[in-house]
């Protein structure tokens, strides 16, 4: 498994509210995890540094009771308990943070992360509209599914995906890490055959990414055998500022294969 990721601050922002982090657990996996903050002044950079922190830290933690011989073994149930707690872990840092700061009311980040255990078994855990994407050959396929009032309204029929991309809402999420008393999240597990792992590829990222980049173009990039994910990663960031990308932009590709 090759994999790379990088945040970028675009080419409207003064700042990057975004941040990315990936952690070996033990000797067969990883986890990867984005975050997108929100908030005045420096509260969006605060909220995602630290959401991040205090989450990878008790996912790595959580992590060390199911290690054996340093390999780690998740089922759904664990994955859920792990994920779960973690995210919590996180709203709770935000909302002392909050507490103690009241200029910084209202703080948030996204939140997006998978746990990938020997290139085949992704769990994944999602707050907000930072996405989780598979892709092989045929498909680029969202897992994740985005807590967002356009996410909504597509739901229940107002807009059709294609309204979405250019609704003046499309930016306001209904859940986040930070933003009430208690955490949401949408948590799964799936697995991957040893076909499908030979040509499947997983894309975390912002929506300074997926809101600006088509997503036939992020497929057409990730299968590309003659590039790095560096190089890979580096492609997509630039075609969504081609494409106009007004965000920070973050991405994390894994090759499976």
């Amino acid at each position: 498994m090759n994999f790379f990721g990088k945040t970028d601050i675009g080419t409207v922002r003064e700042n990057n509210e975004d941040c990315f982090g990936i952690y070996a657990i033990g000797e067969n996996a990883h986890l990867f995890a984005v975050c997108d903050g929100m908030g005045g002044a420096s509260s969006g950079e605060i909220a995602s540094r630290m959401a991040l922190d205090r989450f990878s830290e008790a996912v790595l933690s959580l992590c060390q009771t199911h290690l054996k011989e340093n390999r780690l073994s998740l089922s759904l149930t664990d994955a859920e308990a792990v994920l779960f707690n973690a995210a919590s872990r996180a709203n709770t840092a935000l909302r002392d943070y909050q507490e103690k700061h009241p200029e910084s009311e209202g703080m948030g980040t996204t939140l997006i992360a998978a746990v990938v255990i020997d290139a085949r078994e992704v769990a994944w855990v999602n707050l907000g509209d930072s996405r989780l994407y598979t892709v092989d050959t045929k498909d680029i396929l969202q897992v994740s599914k985005d807590h967002s009032y356009i996410q909504y309204m597509i739901d229940t029929g107002e807009l059709t995906p294609e309204e979405a991309k250019t609704s003046p809402v499309r930016n306001l999420i209904t859940r986040a890490v930070g933003i009430e008393k208690e955490v949401s999240p949408d948590i799964d597990l799936f697995a991957l055959s040893e076909e499908e792992v030979k040509e499947t590829s997983i894309l975390l990222c912002s929506d300074g990414l997926s809101g600006a980049l088509p997503e036939e173009e992020c497929m057409a990039i990730a299968n590309r055998r003659d590039l790095s994910p560096e190089e890979k990663v580096e492609l997509m960031i630039e075609g969504a500022k081609e494409h106009g990308s007004t965000d920070n932009i973050t991405a994390v590709l894994l090759e499976l294969w």
